[in-house]
């Protein structure tokens, strides 16, 4: 060093050969006498800071360099340096400001400089420029922490796992589906957890998720103790810590199943009852209109005369019975909820249904001022179908009230009755309606209460934040 630099209190000289190499480094090179003043910048320095050399040469560092905010604890640190008070940080990082005023991330190199006496008489330094990186660093923490709560937020399981099954990392849900802690969970082969009799079936099934020749199944999620859970697996690739692996989002699709078997159980005793229905409701009323018919064109037959009254006796029958099967056909296609709009149709749900049942109704729905998006008002309307069909067959009653009221931005649905009510522990033992309700419900992203009255009698309540309003349709054609 003591062929290119002569240490003295005021200067600080480089060979041209020296100079021509640290022009050449891409870093910040800046040399500093005791007070702070810029001795020497090489030219990757002034690029950076957007300055020239003679430009700065003999100015304070501090002053032209470092953040206001940042410039009494920087320049207090240099002073004790200095002096000779505090011990050199090799290594340093901290904002400089160019003489555009963008602010860049340095990360220094220090040394100190001394005379031949060993007397200190400033630094120098060489800094990079990590602004990208850090900015690129922070940016990555960042998404490892959305993506670290999205992993233990989500409401399905997650196992990440090798390509050999050992699990690598599971989140909350996870840990809850095997009842296991993390720390439990963490290295077992993830096929034991659904294993359960058929070890060699689950291992075949896993391996092709893990290996990308399935992308979904559902099988069973085997708990030694509980009852077993219905699962869908969803499967994706993934590099962990740098090596292959993959993640299997398991969710536990015993609910729908549940429903589904619900469903196609409504489905039947629905097809029972429309049968009974048509049997007892429409059936038994053309057999008496058959036989009186018959019994008129015997009579006519023989020459006796055939009675007015007798004729208006059998179209009464058959009105009767085509009433019914119009109230039976209302059911299965409310062609008035297509027609007409909600409004419209709750209210021909009420007049079929009483029909059907010794039951007054009362029907509010008018002050709704406009048109329900059609997919939400057949939820709608199906829930309060179920609603009508629940009270009149369990509550006991003599009212049932239908009310659709529009408030705060929400469209509210409730089927009230007056009778016996329902016990809140059995809301679910109640009726297979009731899931299928809620079901309905959560598909236009709805809230479903069912509750008991203060009076008496049980209320159905549906609230739909936000509907999707269309203009009213005019409903003076239908009657």
């Amino acid at each position: 060093m003591s062929r290119v630099e002569a240490r003295t209190r005021t200067g600080f000289h480089v060979a041209d050969e020296v100079q021509t190499y640290l022009d050449i480094v891409g870093a910040i090179v800046v040399a500093l006498d005791r007070d702070g003043r810029i001795v020497m910048i090489n030219e990757s320095g002034c690029r950076i800071l957007g300055v020239r050399s003679e430009d700065v040469r003999g100015k304070d560092w501090f002053e032209m360099f470092i953040p206001e905010a940042d410039r009494p604890r920087v320049r207090w640190v240099f002073g004790e340096l200095i002096e000779g008070r505090l011990g050199l940080t090799e290594y340093v990082e901290n904002e400089v400001v160019t003489a555009a005023g963008e602010r860049r991330m340095v990360a220094w190199h220090n040394a100190i400089r001394q005379d031949e006496a060993g007397e200190i008489i400033g630094t120098i330094g060489s800094g990079t420029d990590v602004t990208e990186q850090r900015r690129a660093e922070r940016l990555l923490r960042e998404s490892e922490l959305r993506f670290r709560n999205l992993f233990e937020r989500s409401p399905d399981g997650i196992f990440v796992c090798g390509l050999r099954g050992s699990i690598i990392d599971a989140n909350s849900a996870a840990c809850a589906m095997a009842r296991h802690d993390r720390t439990d969970i963490v290295g077992l082969n993830i096929v034991t957890l659904f294993a359960g009799n058929d070890l060699e079936r689950a291992t075949a099934i896993l391996n092709a998720l893990v290996y990308g020749q399935l992308n979904v199944v559902q099988t069973t999620f085997a708990n030694p103790g509980f009852d077993d859970m219905h699962v869908e697996i969803r499967s994706a690739r993934m590099h962990f810590n740098g090596k292959p692996a993959a993640t299997l989002h398991v969710r536990d699709i015993s609910y729908r199943r549940t429903l589904e078997s619900q469903v196609l159980h409504i489905s039947e005793e629905e097809r029972k009852r429309i049968g009974r229905d048509l049997h007892d409701e429409v059936g038994s009323l053309l057999t008496g209109a058959a036989m009186a018919l018959q019994g008129l064109a015997g009579r006519a037959r023989s020459g006796e005369p055939v009675a007015a009254d007798q004729l208006e006796e059998i179209a009464t029958i058959v009105e009767e019975g085509a009433g019914n099967a119009q109230a039976i056909a209302h059911g299965l296609n409310p062609v008035a909820l297509e027609e007409c709009g909600l409004q419209f149709a709750l209210k021909e749900l009420a007049k079929t249904s009483g029909h059907l049942a010794p039951i007054n109704f009362s029907v509010d729905v008018d002050s709704v001022p406009y048109d329900v998006d059609p997919p939400v008002a057949t939820q709608l309307y199906r829930i309060a179908q179920e609603a009508v069909a629940n009270a009149i067959k369990h509550s006991q009653g003599t009212e049932i009230q239908i009310e659709l009221i529009a408030s705060n931005g929400t469209l509210r649905l409730a089927v009230a009755d007056d009778g016996v009510g329902i016990r809140s522990s059995n809301v679910e033992s109640a009726g297979a309606g009731l899931p299928t309700m809620d079901y309905r419900a959560n598909l236009i992203g709805a809230r479903l209460a069912i509750d008991n009255e203060e009076d008496g009698g049980t209320r159905v309540a549906c609230v739909v934040p936000e509907p999707v309003a269309l203009p009213r349709r005019v409903t003076t054609g239908r009657t």
